[in-house]
């Protein structure tokens, strides 16, 4: 089993791996481009079987770290060869989708006082958030897509969430979560970030347009699943 093969208590800590480049070893094995090709479903059941990393949390969690990581390369060498505006725009999502992706977690977090739980979720955003740049560098017809609209709903939601949940939330907060004060400050980050990158967005295509958004959706949609 890979070194790194560790509990997080930090989603910080967590997320500051995502990117690293991990080895064959720590992918028993396989090289970037051989987990790959196996996609992520795939290399998801391969990896947390028992003889190697196994279903545990930090086998799950592992499991989509590595193919973020890997993904992360292959996006690093499909924008070295993109245009100008193309690079830019990554570079503005790259920081801008790493922001959204931990306050929506963090958020999350408050609606259960912590656990370990979110090392497997957030690394799943991490590969989520890379799978979204790689369409924005290589876009098909396949990619998915979402409005501004649906967007600013699903935002409204949790931020009606966190209303309603607000005395669970702050009795929890010594858990490990967030309290309410803090959700609704790192939500209100998610609404500015958003905002802030649309005029970036203005001469992108529909279908860039509609994926960009439709990732800052499923973001702000793990705080819906964590209060259900």
């Amino acid at each position: 089993m890979p070194s790194r093969m560790v509990v997080f208590t930090s989603i910080a800590l967590l997320l500051s791996l995502v990117g690293q480049q991990f080895t064959n070893e720590d992918r028993f094995g396989k090289s970037v481009d051989q987990m790959l090709a196996m996609g992520r479903t795939k290399w998801h059941e391969w990896y947390t079987d028992g003889s190697r990393g196994g279903l545990s949390t930090a086998g799950e969690t592992f499991a989509e770290m590595t193919f973020a990581d890997g993904l992360k390369q292959r996006n690093a060498a499909w924008r070295a060869t993109a245009t100008a505006p193309v690079q830019r725009l990554v570079d503005r999502l790259d920081k801008d989708f790493a922001s959204t992706l931990a306050n929506c977690v963090d958020v999350g977090r408050a609606f259960t006082g912590g656990g370990t739980m979110w090392n497997p979720i957030s690394a799943g955003c991490a590969a989520d958030v890379e799978e979204a740049i790689a369409d924005v560098l290589h876009p098909s017809s396949k990619m998915p897509g979402s409005s501004q609209d649906e967007f600013w709903r699903t935002w409204k939601r949790a931020s009606q969430l966190i209303e309603k949940n607000k005395q669970d939330i702050d009795d929890m907060a010594d858990m490990g979560g967030a309290n309410s004060k803090q959700a609704v400050h790192m939500l209100a980050n998610v609404a500015s970030t958003f905002h802030a990158l649309l005029p970036e967005l203005a001469n992108a295509s529909t279908p860039i347009k509609r994926r960009v958004f439709a990732e800052f959706r499923d973001l702000v949609s793990v705080i819906l699943n964590s209060a259900e």
